[in-house]
């Protein structure tokens, strides 16, 4: 329910007033949240509103609760379609992005988890190796950011192609190692974004939603840029291991069963490479045979 809160249900709500909820309020943010997210996650967040406007109910701010009868997603079994970016396609939203530029094509050359991008600091980011050290990442708790281990716990070393590196330099130069790579402009944590609907822009915190529409970019997440980074790197010829290693999952069968739709190719190409195997080994049989 933490994570619900963090990620979806503060970035819209958190400066609204208690009593300027209205039923319509709440059930646009759960259809517009249900494009991008499963029906669970849909759900938790409605949970976590209508435990909110309970309380508000029983301390008698409000008459009754805005939650009642909303309209919920349905569950489905379906494969969730995953939405990958073409190149062109992430430089424009980077483009779009504004300051944020260097931070969406590191996550969605590299795929960083969001938190673990957080926790990155100019010590982590080894230009002579070209890799990126990923063993930390921060999330907001109790309005707190925490920096913990990462979500497997595990230590990896990150590919960082050469146009990664050429964003990240300035941000590192100059630097001391354990200063964080992306900050706001007050030097706290890059914010939670969310990707439903423009939201009151605080402090110029809410920048993802207007990089996404200026750009003409489908709705997506922050953390759906893993899945552009994994399409980019396996069209680059990455094999099963290499993305899993890359990615951080905890074992190769994880990395298949997400991303079996874009190893198809790989399939074909061995495909082709039977054939041609065959044809080879019958060509040379058959003259050798005469």
């Amino acid at each position: 329910m933490t994570a619900s809160w963090r990620t979806h249900v503060e970035p819209r709500f958190a400066y609204w007033k208690i009593n300027e909820l209205r039923h319509s309020d709440i059930q646009a943010f759960v259809s517009e949240l249900a494009v991008v997210r499963s029906a669970s996650i849909v759900n938790r967040c409605l949970d976590v509103l209508r435990g909110i406007c309970d309380m508000a109910v029983m301390d008698g701010r409000i008459a009754k609760n805005p939650c009642e009868k909303i309209k919920k997603p349905r569950r489905t079994t379906r494969k969730e379609e995953r939405r990958y970016l073409t190149i062109a396609q992430l430089y424009r939203l980077a483009d779009a992005s504004g300051r944020w530029r260097p931070l969406v094509l590191t996550l969605g050359l590299t795929g960083l988890r969001c938190g673990e991008a957080r926790a990155l600091q100019v010590k982590d980011v080894d230009f002579k190796k070209h890799r990126l050290r990923v063993y930390k990442a921060t999330r907001r708790e109790s309005r707190e950011w925490v920096t913990k281990d990462t979500k497997t716990h595990a230590r990896r070393d990150v590919p960082m192609p050469a146009c990664v590196e050429d964003v990240l330099r300035p941000l590192c130069e100059d630097r001391a190692p354990n200063d964080l790579v992306f900050v706001r402009d007050d030097g706290k944590p890059f914010d939670e974004q969310t990707a439903s609907r423009k939201v009151k822009n605080v402090e110029g915190k809410y920048w993802w939603f207007c990089a996404l529409t200026t750009s003409g970019t489908t709705i997506m997440t922050m953390h759906e840029l893993r899945h552009t980074a994994a399409s980019i790197a396996i069209s680059a010829g990455a094999n099963v291991l290499l993305v899993q290693r890359m990615l951080g999952h905890e074992n190769p069968a994880m990395t298949l069963k997400t991303y079996s739709d874009l190893f198809d190719e790989d399939m074909n190409q061995v495909r082709d490479a039977i054939d041609a195997n065959v044809h080879d080994a019958l060509t040379a049989f058959t003259t050798h045979g005469e």
